[in-house]
This record gives structure tokens, C-alpha cells and sequence, in this order.
């Protein structure tokens, strides 16, 4: 059970991070004053209203404008973290401009306010990670992050504070070399950047405060990084004037340190030797938690009644007050004087922070409520219950903001998977209704994650994609794709798996990626393969053929194949038809010596196949008696008249019982490519000319015919048919610019086939003529050319 006396040291105050308060003018030009005033008040908005206006009356470039243009981004970040779910995402957007003018004014004399509104960004980011951190509890990658986070912001604002002392410095040079010489105390820059230097110093030690909040209270790490907080802030207020406002904001840091480290009685002497704490709503608030931490719960209370009246929710704005009376409630749930609706008054007062303070000062309450609970099973159920319950009574109010904001921070702290699913469903519900689609997907996302052997995971992750599309019906198709592979590769058993590669073949193939869609079978292994998808890929594949789309690697299916081929014992298969459906689908597409590969090494038969495709694999195979009637299926049979044709071409042999069984079939069409090259294998080549030269009447310029019927000709082993090639290589080479790639091309081929037909002192004239004329730049180009020059000839063109 979670000690009373524990409170204060245990939850996230983030307010002494989240809240610096201005430490004084930070430039001579009072309407500045007026801009801090605003942000001390929470007026987020018409401090940025403020900022903007003045700086729209200077130019860009001068001194006030930059300082302007720095305070208006130190304003949107505070905006940013109240307002946003995930600052990281938006934050580039606001420190952009503020990079961009130091890109173009590197040695500005403003850069360092620049340089600190930029940080002071990026640590709003590293906050925001440090509550998912918190909610989270137990995701190691996570506190990885944000401390990661924490020490670059560290690390930066400490090569700051040296760039500032630095800048001070050299004014103080120059002021020194002026007739009469400059008085430093006078000097506006200079007091600007003390200034500065106070709110780095305060920074700094926030930051300390901060990471305590990613360890356990009973440890080392916590009372390290705790006893850091103090060392740092007692250095740093022993160089600020007494009574300044920085060194106010410093003692408050100093004292909070003195309290997560345990050091109570330190803490309250110090609180005690301050000045006109009473009156100020951060030092009530301290005194209000260190007598929490004391066990003085009546003290507490006596603070807060005197605050806030009797209406809470109606009295001034203050964040820390608002901290440490959320602090007090909880503390009085824990004790033996809790009244039997404290757990609705802890739920109610954390929904008043979030109205009063906006997202992130709700997200740190509920972080708050979480971290409080420990690591004690019993404690952190109870609160979770207590997010969850208050989520869902705003659910059914309609206020779906704030039930998906309870919610989500219930799913990700509930240690029950069944819980941690149950209220994440509840929150993307809540966050679509909200108008904030994506936040629920990341929600659904991070869940099935974080429980990944959840019988109900796969599903939540695939909800989490649907979800994701639905927001963005644009969304680009391989992002989509990786998601979906991404979840089929996380539970490649599930249901939800065959169903994520339904939707991807369903994507790719509208998308004119058919074999891609093909691939997907491949996504996991084949003991989760059904057979129902497996023919799903075949049509895929035959629908794509007979469109005339074929597959651009030079091994068809690959991808499948390879996964078949992983592991020699695998897979066992318990579904007969889930066999028959991969033998049919690997005989419609795999090379042969694919084929033979995945018999012999995989447990796939290619035996009892069903007609058609049992003759189909006879004649694949070679066999020259065999007779294939045409398929009636004319889609199949343009697939078949492909990979018989794909076949023939690698082995010559076939060609002309290939062709003759293909000329026979009458749905396939007999004027396109294939039925020339057909024409062709079968010796007639006269008809085949013939049929190019009516493809070239109907297509003018016909580069791309020539060089088909060009390719097809030289294939063959015919002079008549060489002979005809080379005119059709020179024809093309006089269409095309001379030196270009098809130009090179079509002259090589030419003077290949005269070496081939006998004719070398011919193909060395072309090559020669080539090299001396227009030589290719591409050095095996080049090389190609002078392999076809003799010798002699070779000789004299060295010299």
C-alpha cells in the first residue's frame, strides 16, 4: 500500500518542469512585460496574439523582431503541450522558422534567444514522453526515449549557458574599448542576457526535477538524480540577487528538490525562511505538498480551503494549486478518514484540471493518479478502474474528448491485458467520435504491442490499420502495405493475418501491382498458408497475364518459392488442399527449376493434379507427344500460352511442339507478339513479317515494335531470318537519336548477328565505324564494340 507519507515524493509534479514563470524583463521593451504577464496567467492564446502583433510592426531582421519572433515560439510550445496528444509530431512546424532565420543569420545579434526558444520547445517533447513514460510503466524502450530526450535538451541548454557567459563577455569587452567606456549595468544586451541566463539556470534544474520522474521513488536513480535537482539549485541561487524573481523561482526548485529527496525537515526549514510565500500560489502549493509528505493532512487542507473557498472548480487559475489539491484528494482516499466518494472526487477534480488547463495538465494528473499507485498490483487496479469509470461516464455525456484522454490512460497502465484491450477499444471509440481518428489507431496499435500474446492482439492491431485508413482514405499505398506486413509478420498465425493479406492482395492488385499481390502469400510461413488464398494468388497472377501484365523479375514468383524453401522439413502439412492449391499455383507460374527444387526439398507434390493442368505439366516438362487441348477458361489459357512460351524460349527444343499446340488454340489473339513469335518457332517466318509489318502500320514511329520484331528475328537460328533482323536493327537505328542508348543497342545487335551468319569483316566494319565515329561512353559498351573488331583492324586503332 502506497504511504501517505510517500505522496509528494512519488507522483509527477511536472509543475516546476512544465511552469519556469518568467524570472524578470527579459528585454527592455516593456509590451514584453505584457506577454509574460499573459503566459504566468495561462492566456496561451492572447499571448500569442500579443507576440504576433508587435512583431508584425518591426522589421524581421532587427533586434525586436527577433526577440519577437522568439517569444512567439516559446509561446506555441506551451500551446503545442497543451493542446496536442503527440507535441513530437508538431513540433518542427513551430521551431521551423526559427531555424530557418539562423540558417540565413547565423551571427544575429538575437541568435541566443533563438537558440533557447528552440529548446525550450524540444523540451516540451521530452515532458510529453516522460508522461507516456509514466502511464507506461514497465516499456523500457520508452524511459530509454525520454531520457534520451531529457540529457539532449540537458546537454544543449548547457552549450548554451557557455555560449551566453560567452556573449556576455565579449559585450563587456566592447564596452570596456568605448570612449567613455560603457556601463554593463546600463547596457540592454547585456541585461537581456543575464536575463536569459537565469531562465537557462532554472531550465537546468527543472530538468533534474524531471528525470526523477522516470524512476522508482525507492531508488538510487531517483534519489540520485533528486539529490542533483538540489545540488544544482543551490549553486545556481547562490549567484542571483536576493529577492529577485529568479531567485524566488530557484529556492521553489531548491525546496521541491529537498522534497523528492526525502530531506522533509530541510525542505520545511527552507520553505519557512522565505519571504512572502504566503501570497504566492507556488509556495502555498509546496507548503501544501511537503504536509502531505509530512502526514499533516489537516494542515493541507487548511491551505487549500483558505485558496479555494468553498467552490474549487471556480477560483483562480493555478496549475500547481490545482497539483497539489489533486495530491491532497488522493492522500485523503489513503487514509482512514476517506470519505466513501473519494475516488469520484479524485476523477472529477482531474476531468477540472483538464478543463481548466488543457490536455497536457489533464495528462499529468492522470499520470499523477497512475505513478501514485507504485508498483503494487492492488493500488494500480484501483486506479486504473477509477480513469476507466470516469472515461466512460464521459463517453456516455458526449464530452468524447476527455472519455478518450481517461480511457487511453487506463489501457496503457491496466496490468490485465483483457482490461488494457477492453479500454483501448473504448478510447478509439471515444477519440473517432472526437474527430481524432489516428490517435485511437496509435492507441489500438500500442496495446496489441505492448500485449502481444493476447489471444485478442492481432485483432487490435489490425482494427488499429482500418482505423488508420479510415482517417486517411489517401493514405499512400506502401505505407499501407508496410502496416499490414508489418501486422502479418507480428501474428503470422492469426486470423486476422489471412485476412491483412486478403486486404493487401485486394490494394496491390488495384493498384497495378499484381505479382506484388502474388508475393503477399508470402508474408508468413506456409504452415499458416489456406488455400483459399493460395488460389486467390493464382487468379491473381492469371488475371494479370491475360491483361498482358507480366512479371517483371526474370523468375516468376520467387518470393513464395524461397519461403517454401527455408527449411527442409517444412511445412507439414495438415490440409490436402491447401497442397493441391500451392502445386497448381507454383506448375501455373514457377520456373521448371523452381518446380524441381520445391519437390524434392518440400513435402508439395505435383502429382494428381487435375485436368488441365496435369497435361499442362507433362507438356512444361518436355514432353513432345504430348497433345493440350485449349483450356476453356481463356484467361487460363493466355496464362498457360505465357509460361509454355516462357519455357520454350530458355529451352530451344520445345519451341516448335510449344508453338503448334498453342497455334490451335483459338482465345488466343492471333496478331499480337506472341502469335509472330509462334509464327516464327514454326519456321514461318514470311507470316510473322508480315504481322510486324501490320503492328507497324498501326503504330507510328513503332520503336517499340521494331525492336520487338527485331529481338524475335535474331533469336531465331535462321540466315533468312538474321537477315531480315539486321534490316529491322538498322531501320531502328535510323529512328532514333544518334549516341543514344538505342542507337548503341540496335548497332551492336546488327554487327552481332553478320559475326554470328559468318560475316566478321562485315561486323567489323559496323564496329569499327562505331568506335571511330561516335564512340560509346559506357566502357563496357565499348568493349562489346571492339569484341567484334579483328584483330588487324584492332591493332591499327591502338596505334
Amino acid at each position: 500500500m502506497v504511504l501517505a507519507t510517500m505522496m509528494a515524493v512519488v507522483s509527477p509534479s511536472l509543475s516546476a518542469a512544465a511552469q519556469d514563470g518568467p524570472v524578470g524583463r527579459w528585454s527592455t521593451v516593456r509590451s514584453a512585460d505584457v506577454a509574460d504577464r499573459m503566459i504566468q496567467a495561462s492566456a496561451l492564446d492572447e499571448a500569442l496574439g500579443w507576440c504576433m502583433r508587435n512583431r508584425g510592426q518591426l522589421a524581421p531582421q532587427s533586434d525586436a523582431g527577433v526577440w519577437w519572433l522568439a517569444k512567439s515560439i516559446e509561446v506555441q510550445a506551451l500551446i503545442l503541450r497543451r493542446d496536442a496528444e503527440d507535441p513530437s509530431s508538431m513540433i518542427q512546424s513551430v521551431i521551423e522558422p526559427a531555424e530557418s532565420f539562423l540558417r540565413a543569420y547565423p551571427d544575429h545579434s538575437r541568435r541566443w534567444f533563438l537558440r533557447w526558444s528552440i529548446w525550450t520547445a524540444r523540451r516540451t517533447v521530452a515532458e510529453s514522453t516522460v508522461l507516456d513514460a509514466i502511464q507506461r510503466r514497465g516499456d523500457e524502450s520508452l524511459v530509454d526515449r525520454a531520457m534520451r530526450l531529457m540529457l539532449d535538451v540537458e546537454r544543449g541548454l548547457d552549450e548554451l549557458a557557455s555560449r551566453v557567459d560567452d556573449a556576455v563577455q565579449d559585450r563587456r569587452q566592447l564596452l570596456q574599448r568605448l570612449t567613455p567606456p560603457g556601463d554593463d549595468r546600463r547596457d540592454a544586451m547585456i541585461q537581456d542576457l543575464l536575463q536569459l541566463r537565469q531562465r537557462i539556470g532554472i531550465a537546468r534544474v527543472s530538468g533534474a526535477l524531471l528525470r526523477t520522474e522516470l524512476f522508482d521513488p525507492q531508488s538510487r536513480d531517483f534519489v540520485g538524480s533528486a539529490a542533483t535537482a538540489v545540488r544544482l539549485a543551490a549553486d545556481a541561487a547562490a549567484g542571483l540577487p536576493e529577492g529577485s524573481e529568479a531567485r524566488d523561482a530557484m529556492e521553489r526548485l531548491r525546496t521541491e528538490s529537498l522534497l523528492r529527496a526525502g530531506r522533509l525537515d530541510e525542505a520545511r526549514r527552507r520553505l519557512e525562511s522565505m519571504d512572502g510565500r504566503s501570497s504566492d500560489p507556488q509556495w502555498i502549493a509546496l507548503d501544501i505538498r511537503l504536509a502531505i509528505a509530512e502526514g499533516n493532512l489537516s494542515s493541507a487542507l487548511g491551505d487549500l480551503k483558505t485558496f479555494y473557498g468553498g467552490t474549487p472548480s471556480s477560483a483562480s487559475s493555478s496549475i500547481a494549486m490545482d497539483d497539489a489539491r489533486l495530491r491532497y484528494l488522493m492522500a485523503l482516499s489513503e487514509s482512514s478518514d476517506a470519505p466513501t466518494d473519494s475516488a469520484a472526487a479524485i476523477t472529477r477534480w482531474v476531468d477540472a484540471i483538464g478543463q481548466r488547463h488543457g490536455k497536457f495538465a489533464r495528462r499529468r494528473a492522470e499520470s499523477l493518479l497512475l505513478a501514485d499507485a507504485g508498483d503494487d498490483p492492488g493500488s494500480i487496479a484501483s486506479r486504473v478502474e477509477l480513469l476507466a469509470i470516469s472515461g466512460r461516464d464521459h463517453l456516455r455525456s458526449g464530452r468524447y474528448g476527455e472519455a478518450a484522454e481517461s480511457l487511453r490512460a487506463a489501457a496503457t497502465r491496466a496490468p490485465a491485458a483483457k482490461l488494457a484491450s477492453q479500454y483501448a477499444i473504448q478510447a478509439a471509440v471515444a477519440y473517432r467520435q472526437a474527430g481524432d481518428t489516428n490517435a485511437g489507431a496509435r492507441l489500438l496499435s500500442d496495446i496489441a504491442e505492448k500485449h502481444h500474446e493476447y489471444s485478442q492482439a492481432p485483432a487490435l492491431a489490425l482494427q488499429a490499420i482500418v482505423l488508420q485508413s479510415e482517417a486517411d482514405p489517401a493514405i499512400a499505398t506502401q505505407t499501407l502495405i508496410t502496416e499490414l506486413r508489418s501486422m502479418v509478420t507480428s501474428w503470422p498465425g492469426s486470423s486476422q493475418a489471412v485476412s491483412a493479406k486478403q486486404w493487401a492482395r485486394t490494394v496491390l492488385e488495384r493498384n497495378g501491382q499484381p505479382w506484388r499481390a502474388v508475393d503477399v502469400l508470402a508474408w508468413n510461413p506456409p504452415q499458416h498458408w489456406v488455400p483459399d488464398e493460395i488460389r486467390q494468388a493464382a487468379q491473381i497472377g492469371v488475371r494479370a497475364l491475360s491483361n498482358g501484365t507480366e512479371p517483371s523479375s526474370p523468375t516468376p514468383v520467387q518470393d513464395v518459392v524461397s519461403k517454401l524453401l527455408e527449411s527442409t522439413d517444412a511445412p507439414e502439412w495438415s490440409d490436402e488442399d491447401a497442397v493441391a492449391a500451392l502445386a497448381e499455383c507454383l506448375v501455373l507460374f514457377a520456373d521448371m527449376s523452381d518446380l524441381r527444387k520445391v519437390t524434392q526439398e518440400t513435402k508439395v507434390s505435383l502429382d494428381g493434379l487435375r485436368p488441365p493442368l496435369d497435361v499442362f505439366l507433362r507438356l512444361r516438362q518436355g514432353g513432345k507427344s504430348v497433345s493440350m487441348p485449349p483450356p476453356d477458361d481463356a484467361d487460363l489459357a493466355k496464362a498457360m500460352a505465357w509460361r509454355l512460351m516462357r519455357d520454350a524460349k530458355d529451352r530451344r527444343g520445345m519451341r516448335r511442339h510449344v508453338a503448334g499446340q498453342l497455334i490451335q488454340w483459338p482465345t488466343l489473339s492471333p496478331d499480337d507478339f506472341a502469335a509472330a513469335e509462334r509464327l516464327i518457332w514454326l519456321g514461318r517466318s514470311d507470316e510473322a513479317i508480315a504481322l510486324y509489318d501490320a503492328m507497324l502500320s498501326s503504330s507510328p514511329g513503332g520503336i517499340a515494335v521494331l525492336r520487338r520484331a527485331a529481338s524475335d528475328l535474331s533469336d531465331s537460328r535462321r540466315g533468312d531470318d538474321w537477315k531480315e533482323a539486321v534490316k529491322l536493327w538498322d531501320r531502328l537505328a535510323s529512328g532514333v537519336p544518334q549516341g543514344s542508348d538505342a542507337w548503341y543497342q540496335a548497332r551492336l545487335r546488327a554487327a552481332k548477328l553478320y559475326r554470328l551468319s559468318g560475316r566478321a569483316s562485315e561486323a567489323d566494319k559496323r564496329a569499327r565505324y562505331v568506335l571511330l565515329t561516335r564512340p560509346p561512353n559506357d566502357s563496357k559498351l565499348k568493349q562489346a564494340f571492339r569484341a567484334l573488331v579483328l584483330t588487324e583492324a584492332s591493332d591499327k586503332a591502338d596505334k
